[in-house]
């Protein structure tokens, strides 16, 4: 997006590419973000689970 020149009524290439539609790198860092940290979660998730399973399994 960085390519686009700014087009007068938008004011600044983040503006303008957004407007558009084109992801903008703060759009793609957060939603990157965001995925990280699910898979973070899951992962905990899966080990949390598996330890209880395995708890359960010893009853």
């Amino acid at each position: 997006f960085r390519a686009l020149k700014a087009l007068p009524p938008y004011g600044s290439e983040v503006r303008c590419a957004e407007s558009i539609g084109v992801p903008t790198d703060r759009q793609f860092i957060k939603t990157a973000r965001r995925q990280q940290g699910l898979l973070h979660l899951q992962k905990h998730f899966a080990e949390h689970t598996e330890s209880f399973e395995l708890q359960q399994s010893a009853i």
